[in-house]
């Protein structure tokens, strides 16, 4: 690699050797997996879409566990604030 300014180029960097695979490999912390509602692997529009849904809705026993993700009985403006911490793209 070479870098360049207005006035200068530098000289090439020092060699680097890696492998690169040939399948390509998302790995998704286990702590985005609980935010990841569709289990695609991302946190993204998706997850929010889902979780909006349930935005202060009644919510079921099932859904509390999934979607209410600090534990205060209702999905809010706080959980969703949550989702998006964890958001992947």
């Amino acid at each position: 690699a070479k870098a360049a300014t207005a006035d200068d180029i530098s000289e090439y960097s020092q060699v680097v050797t890696f492998a690169v695979g040939t399948t390509n490999v998302q790995k998704v912390s286990s702590a985005y997996a609980t935010y990841d509602l569709n289990a695609d692997k991302r946190v993204n529009l998706v997850d929010l879409s889902i979780e909006l849904y349930w935005y202060k809705k009644p919510l079921t026993q099932d859904a509390r566990q999934k979607y209410d993700f600090n534990n205060d009985n209702i999905v809010n403006l706080q959980d969703v604030s949550i989702l998006l911490y964890y958001w992947t793209g």
